[in-house]
């Protein structure tokens, strides 16, 4: 008996092999440039679309710099869809080595944490990542060098010996980006970088959706503590820096 053929049995028995062996390929390139983009392809990229060369410090600072702000003090933004207001509390400025870094934006990430009423994925979304900062004596290259530096969501740990770990040159901020480009940059910031951050404390607040306000203060001095328990954080516990950052330096190129 003859057998019909549609014409895709015929495409394929034709150039079935060809599309196979394209995908193949194509695979491979992908995977391929995957790696590169990540080994440094990224990195480059992001520092000449967004960034601009510039004679970035390394002195590392002995202490973070914490200045009244000088004028108007109220400021708003949208930040992933949200209508942020903001307080500016204190401008802030430090040469730091980075412990850590921590991001939240990722598909998974989101997935996870939007378990609640979206507080929660708003925060991680109108600021998607932690940046743990260490300067002075501990953030010198053999000191650093022996400590530990972990983070568990929205908090840092440190384990150094007591002869270089004194709890007052480490910083943990939670960063909104004040423009894309400042965002670029943080996006490939990584642990070791000597970066220099200029911004403002701030305290800020939005809505959700749902009608619920978010709110949340920075510290504003070097130890300070939360004044009641909020937002899952202990009361007792140290406070970390809420910080608008406005222009971040690192590796020869500026982000503003």
């Amino acid at each position: 008996m003859h057998q019909e053929y549609s014409k895709y049995d015929g495409f394929m028995f034709i150039y079935g092999a060809t599309i196979k062996r394209t995908l193949k390929y194509m695979s491979i390139a992908f995977i391929i440039f995957l790696v590169i983009w990540q080994l440094g392809l990224k990195k480059y990229t992001y520092q000449h679309l967004f960034g601009t060369p510039s004679n970035t410090p390394t002195q590392i600072s002995a202490h973070a710099i914490r200045l009244d702000v000088k004028g108007k003090t109220e400021h708003k933004a949208m930040v992933e869809g949200y209508n942020i207001n903001i307080k500016l509390l204190k401008q802030f400025h430090v040469t730091a080595r980075i412990g850590y870094i921590d991001r939240y934006d990722g598909f998974w990430g989101r997935f996870y944490r939007n378990t609640d009423d979206g507080g929660r994925l708003a925060y991680d979304k109108v600021m998607p990542q932690d940046v743990t900062i260490v300067y002075g004596n501990m953030a010198q290259t053999e000191n650093f060098k022996k400590c530990s530096i972990t983070h568990e969501y929205r908090a840092a740990n440190y384990q150094c010996p007591r002869s270089i770990y004194n709890g007052t040159e480490t910083e943990n901020m939670h960063t909104i980006a004040a423009s894309p480009a400042v965002q670029a940059g943080l996006n490939i910031l990584k642990k070791g970088d000597i970066a220099t951050f200029d911004g403002y404390l701030i305290y800020w607040d939005t809505r959700l959706p749902n009608g619920r306000l978010l709110d949340f203060k920075s510290a504003v001095y070097a130890g300070e503590k939360h004044q009641k328990k909020k937002y899952g954080g202990r009361s007792g516990a140290e406070l970390c820096l809420q910080l608008y950052l406005t222009k971040l330096s690192f590796d020869g190129y500026t982000f503003e």
